[in-house]
């Protein structure tokens, strides 16, 4: 009996070990520029992957274009882990980045260009898919023009809604999977219906289009298959 609970311990442990990769966080937000640039302009948002688990390791990644949202003027240039930087044809395949040892962290940054005269109040957003030994996640980052007086920060809000205030339409960024969440609603603040549609779960990325709403104060929610609200976010429309 004994030694059956040992082994039952040992498994235990090893299954707790093993759930330790983890990204820094779930989104990485930069303010950006400020103005509109008279050069090309390079704007690098850092997200790290940290190995917490018994056993150093190593993990793969790939940029999700679908998922990608660039204003124009505005690309992806590349992307670096912690072996080195791709850019191009490289950011169509899936990458491995070099071991991590435990307590250690790997670079996973996005590089964007902005492009000469590209305008301010813009948000743009890019979608890194990893497959780690803890299973897969998803990194996003947002880069914002239209804020100034702001350092980069790095949040695990399951739900985030960008650009604050927004104008023709909003980006609903939902990085928990395990909330089977099927609808977006928008609402004023009396609790009336102004904008229904699905989730798309296999998107990190929904957009919604809200340029038929009046200036003022909404609520995003999402609901599940239920149809319980799971999550909800202000956004101002300007």
């Amino acid at each position: 009996m004994k030694r059956l609970l040992l082994v039952l311990s040992g498994l235990i442990l090893s299954t707790v070990t093993f759930a330790q990769w983890s990204l820094r966080a779930d989104t990485i937000t930069s303010p950006g520029l400020v103005t509109s640039p008279s050069a090309t302009a390079d704007l690098n948002v850092k997200n790290f992957m940290r190995n917490k688990s018994a056993a150093d390791g190593t993990f793969e990644w790939k940029l999700n274009k679908l998922n990608a949202v660039l204003p124009t003027g505005w690309t992806i240039d590349g992307v670096c882990d912690n072996n080195t930087c791709y850019y191009a044809t490289d950011l169509n395949a899936t990458q491995t980045a070099n071991p991590i040892t435990v307590g250690d962290s790997g670079l996973l940054e996005v590089r964007y260009k902005i492009a000469p005269g590209a305008a301010v109040n813009q948000t743009a957003i890019a979608v890194v898919d990893c497959i780690t030994p803890s299973g897969n996640m998803t990194a996003v980052y947002i880069a914002q023009n239209n804020v100034t007086g702001l350092k980069s920060y790095a949040t695990n809000d399951k739900l985030l809604v960008y650009p604050v205030p927004a104008n023709n339409e909003i980006f609903v960024v939902a990085t928990d999977k395990k909330m089977e969440m099927t609808e977006i609603h928008v609402i004023n603040l009396v609790g009336a219906l102004q904008i229904k549609q699905p989730f798309q779960k296999d998107n990190a990325v929904n957009k919604v289009d809200i340029s038929g709403l009046t200036k003022g104060v909404y609520m995003v929610q999402l609901k599940n298959k239920s149809g319980e609200v799971v999550m909800t976010k202000k956004v101002i429309k300007a």
